[in-house]
């Protein structure tokens, strides 16, 4: 079969469309012939060896796939072969077969499509946790996003619209970004250099929630903006820059609290609490109560390409592979 091979941690070149043997299913697992993988940042952090759970290079990434099942492993039952499902591979996704564990494989009804699938066992289950399980959104709570116009960011807006959030302001790094991220319910957007016009967005009272995956000095400047009681919930680091936080001593002088959350770790630590927040967010997706655009996809042989695009941060939205293309 076909994948995308790590050869050496570093640079998008050190990617190869590689043909390797296809993998068989063990115990709990099944094996999907892929039509679509998902792209995240994390599968950049993996190929520059910064991902906590990569393993070693050479490697294959990928942390999603939607396709078909095609062998089951012992003690499988259900997904049975033939079902359209979308996985959380965890790894290895990159490939035209994949495996992943029965336990986080999930049947999709025919009205969502290949493409779309790919995405539904990481963004959105991230974005329901992250405002359920993490964040605990409260109606009228005030909710600010940075990366608005990335695949979690367009989700998040999503959800805590239903949860009742009130204002949800996003941040994007560039101004062309401010009309997508604006199609997925934001009041109000602002480029990152703008950050001060964000507790004007709130009346002078500030925010509840902020949500960050870019950390950094972004991440740093927002401490300023939390309401009393608010909240910084991290969720990744694509600044790849030095990782700050607020002392305990700050925190509680000034009534702020941070959180963390890792939804590779939960993954391994809890699967019913991610399985249920995946199953959740399929059925938001197929009854149309939320969205998930799929803005690029991507021939298998260009995943470097795509890889570089979403580092440079010019990207919007959510991108994937296609093994058909």
């Amino acid at each position: 079969m076909r994948a995308i091979q790590i050869q050496a941690f570093g640079d998008a070149s050190n990617m190869q469309l590689v043909t390797v043997d296809e993998p068989t299913p063990g115990p709990g697992q099944v094996a999907i012939r892929v039509s679509h993988a998902g792209i995240n940042f994390a599968d950049v952090m993996t190929r520059k060896g910064l991902y906590h759970r990569a393993g070693p290079a050479p490697l294959i990434p990928g942390l999603e796939v939607a396709g078909v099942v095609i062998a089951l492993g012992q003690g499988v039952v259900t997904p049975t072969v033939g079902t359209r499902v979308a996985a959380r591979t965890g790894t290895a996704g990159y490939a035209e077969v994949a495996l992943a564990s029965a336990e986080l494989t999930y049947a999709i009804p025919d009205t969502i499509d290949g493409a779309t699938a790919a995405t539904l066992s990481t963004i959105v289950p991230t974005a329901l946790m992250l405002c359920d399980e993490v964040a605990r959104l409260r109606p009228n709570d005030s909710v600010l996003v940075n990366a608005a116009a990335g695949g979690v960011g367009m989700v998040l807006a999503q959800i805590a619209r239903l949860r009742g959030a009130d204002p949800i302001i996003g941040t994007v790094g560039s101004a062309g970004k401010r009309d997508v991220a604006a199609r997925y319910g934001y009041d109000a957007v602002f480029v990152t250099d703008d950050l001060a016009l964000v507790r004007e967005a709130t009346n002078g009272r500030g925010i509840d929630v902020v949500f960050d995956s870019v950390g950094g000095a972004l991440r740093q400047a927002c401490t300023e903006l939390l309401a009393p009681l608010g909240r910084i919930i991290a969720f990744g680091n694509a600044s790849a820059e030095e990782e700050r936080t607020q002392s305990p001593e700050a925190m509680r002088t000034q009534n702020s609290g941070y959180i963390g959350f890792s939804m590779g770790t939960l993954t391994g630590s809890n699967p019913a609490k991610v399985r249920r927040a995946t199953r959740d967010g399929i059925q938001l997706v197929a009854s149309g109560a939320v969205r998930v655009d799929v803005t690029e996809t991507y021939p298998l042989a260009d995943a470097a390409t795509a890889h570089r695009r979403l580092e440079e941060r010019v990207t919007t939205g959510k991108l994937v592979l296609s093994m058909e293309a």
